[in-house]
């Protein structure tokens, strides 16, 4: 590799416009970092810029012991050895033997992490025989098939993942046959109440099961994984490898000589490759386009005045669609060839701009991130979020609006590499903003997976509302920080009904003002379907 020592101007340069980027001003040698308003994921990013641009491999973490732009600038000379005449090039981090490059999306997560976000919660309804031992050994299995789910992660430029080789979960397992129902209730709902403790990515392999087992052939799976590790597909795939390790060891085969698994390492190197190639250039000036004239992320007006607890937990409230609501909207969707989620996301661009005001809405989403092929069967991380651009003024009809919905979650998948880091790097006006700004607003559509089945046993999964339990953010659980000022999460559930639930920061809205908002939401999604007549109706009889 080429040789290469920065020099002191350059290095100078590189960090002023970094700093001065991300914290939206000027900046003198007595500016600290932390006091004009940057926080661990600004350093996060502003440290990854830094380290891309001279070679270094300096971790956020060493901001904290040098936050006043004077010391940082020392410390960047020395790390990239400006001045110095060793004829050395910068020191390069190296990926040590049993560890992988993360993806951006882990990246992004390990970040996360320190603000204690990212639990996946996991909750199956298994029926049929299922021994206690065997489950042992199959989730052994499991993670010996996964890499992802037997790793750590080491802070670095990028991060590592460090695969733990020996590894073994062990499982809680509660044999709750012939108890009380109150009794039952009660160690289900203990069970889930751990499920919401927060992993140490750097020092714990994120990846918690329980079983308990109600009669010999109902059993109850519950735990928690880290979204650096899997993602909502990804639990599917999971529970159907976990069937097949386990029939294996039913049948007395060694689970080995299984075919084996796609390793999600594979994708974070194509992801890496892809960082530092053409793609990533074409992606950014797609969204420079995309995003071209938007006045910034839409925001709510707020409903209570600031108080002195900023009220870092969330709030919950919720409304179910029955399911002769649900089919309505299904009919309708089906009628007119769109997706449920672009409907129920087009009610929600409706009730925004009722409420805002504004006709030009920046809504967060998410997007599966997968490539098909082996990704579609890998075990990770791929889901990613991004802002939706839609604008009301050119969609004064129906049709209108779902076509542009449509339009904005192609762009989304064909460009469903491109990390949202990048963005906030690059892209106005995004660029030197926080993740609580880029997503004040977001908006999920869970599709429950079909049940999977096999070898006599059936896995459903399970809101925690069909065991009769409480939802687990009405739990007690430690507090975190809120990155969005709301977020409509809709549930499909297994009956056929839609739970749609709006988490909302309270120290930014009233409860009552935010149960109105969902209902106002639910009679958008009414109106919108009432528009086609629900089923057989012509886009020319369309609002």
């Amino acid at each position: 590799m080429e040789e290469r020592v920065e020099t002191v101007d350059r290095i100078d340069e590189i960090a002023r416009e970094s700093w001065e980027r991300s914290l939206g001003c000027d900046v003198a040698d007595d500016t600290n970092f932390f006091e004009f308003g940057g926080d661990s994921i600004s350093a996060i990013l502003m440290m990854s810029e830094v380290n891309a641009a001279l070679g270094t491999s300096l971790s956020p973490h060493e901001l904290f012991d040098a936050p006043d732009f004077g010391a940082f600038r020392a410390l960047l000379r020395t790390e990239s050895g400006a001045g110095a005449d060793t004829g050395q090039a910068p020191r390069e981090e190296p990926v040590a033997a049993g560890t992988t490059v993360t993806s951006l999306f882990q990246e992004r997560w390990f970040g996360l992490s320190k603000e204690r976000l990212g639990n996946v919660d996991v909750f199956f309804e298994v029926t049929g025989p299922l021994d206690p031992a065997l489950f042992e050994q199959a989730l052994e299995h499991l993670c010996r098939r996964h890499a992802v789910l037997r790793s750590v992660y080491e802070p670095g430029n990028p991060p590592v993942q460090r695969t733990v080789e020996d590894f073994r979960p062990r499982p809680r397992i509660q044999d709750l046959q012939g108890l009380p129902g109150d009794e039952v209730r009660a160690a289900v709902h203990a069970a889930v109440e751990r499920s919401v403790r927060f992993f140490d990515l750097e020092s714990e392999v994120p990846f918690e099961l329980e079983l308990l087992t109600l009669s010999p052939t109902e059993h109850l799976i519950v735990g928690h994984l880290h979204h650096i590790a899997i993602d909502g597909w990804s639990i599917a795939l999971l529970v159907d490898d976990l069937e097949r390790v386990y029939h294996a060891l039913e049948r007395g085969e060694d689970p080995a000589a299984l075919e084996a698994a796609p390793q999600y390492g594979d994708f974070a190197a194509r992801q890496r490759a892809y960082a530092t190639g053409p793609g990533i250039e074409e992606s950014r000036e797609h969204w420079r386009s995309v995003f071209a004239g938007v006045g910034g992320p839409t925001r709510l007006p707020a409903t209570v005045p600031p108080a002195a607890d900023t009220g870092e937990s969330s709030a919950y409230v919720n409304l179910l669609l029955d399911t002769g609501r649900a089919d309505a909207v299904r009919a309708y969707a089906a009628a007119g060839r769109v997706t449920v989620y672009n409907v129920l996301l087009s009610a929600f661009a409706r009730l925004l701009a009722e409420i805002t005001g504004t006709d030009d809405l920046l809504i967060g989403t998410s997007t599966a991130g997968r490539h098909g092929g082996a990704d579609d069967h890998c075990l990770g991380v791929f889901i990613t979020p991004m802002p939706l651009r839609i604008s009301l003024a050119d969609a004064d009809t129906a049709d209108k609006l779902h076509a542009q919905v449509g339009d904005r979650m192609r762009d989304l998948a064909k460009h469903r590499m491109y990390p949202m880091a990048d963005l906030l790097r690059s892209v106005e006006p995004f660029r030197g903003k926080q993740l609580a700004d880029l997503f004040a607003l977001h908006f999920i559509y869970q599709n429950q997976p079909q049940p999977s089945a096999g070898n006599g046993r059936v896995y459903r999964q399970l809101d925690f509302q069909d065991a009769g339990l409480e939802r687990p953010h009405q739990l007690a659980r430690p507090r975190s920080r809120v990155l969005r000022q709301l977020e409509v999460v809709v549930f499909d559930r297994l009956d056929g009904a839609l739970s749609l639930n709006f988490a909302f920061d309270p120290a930014r809205f009233a409860e009552s003002e935010v149960r109105g908002w969902l209902e106002a939401y639910g009679a958008h999604v009414d109106r919108l379907v009432g528009l086609a007549g629900l089923v057989g109706s012509t886009p020319a009889e369309r609002g």
